[in-house]
């Protein structure tokens, strides 16, 4: 029988929420499989745990979607941020983002700066971040389409399609 190796991180608690992300390391990369969500009822204490399993595509690929914070609901919200911890530990291990580059998933030196942005619209949203970033030298690399990256958005999630269309752009 194979056994898994699966490492859980907590993403984000709440008064009544938290979030967990499970995940593996396979070929010297993070895949992640499952996103756990525990309600946690105030008062009697029960814990009611959903599982969330990521489809393969969306587990392989880290990417900042470079626009406005505001257009990203919840998921893709989470999921940029915790993506910005995740580039900033490939750098601090000394591995290359140059596919991320080439592929235009990732602006090096906008890291820092995108996660703040990040951070910003998950506290006005009532979350709780409490994550900073560690100072890493960061280099002036990549590009990402953000025009393109809005009309995946559109195609790909109907929250993140609903947020555009309330706030007009």
């Amino acid at each position: 029988m194979l056994k898994l190796l699966y490492y859980k991180k907590t993403l984000y608690t709440g008064p009544r929420i938290e979030i967990d992300v499970f995940y593996q390391l396979r070929s010297g990369r993070i895949e992640i499989d499952v996103i756990a969500l525990s309600f946690h009822h105030l008062g009697l204490g029960t814990v009611i745990k959903g599982f969330l399993l990521l489809e393969k595509e969306r587990r392989t690929k880290m990417r900042q979607w470079m626009v406005d914070p505001r257009l990203l609901c919840r998921k893709h919200l989470l999921g940029e941020h915790v993506e910005s911890h995740m580039f900033i530990g490939t750098l601090k291990k000394g591995k290359s983002l140059k596919g991320y580059i080439d592929k235009g998933l990732v602006e090096v030196h906008n890291i820092k700066k995108r996660h703040e942005a990040l951070a910003k619209e998950m506290k006005r949203r009532g979350m709780n971040h409490q994550s900073p970033l560690k100072d890493i030298p960061l280099y002036v690399s990549g590009k990402v389409d953000t025009k393109a990256n809005i009309k995946e958005l559109k195609r790909r999630c109907s929250d993140c399609l609903s947020r555009m269309n309330d706030i007009c752009l």
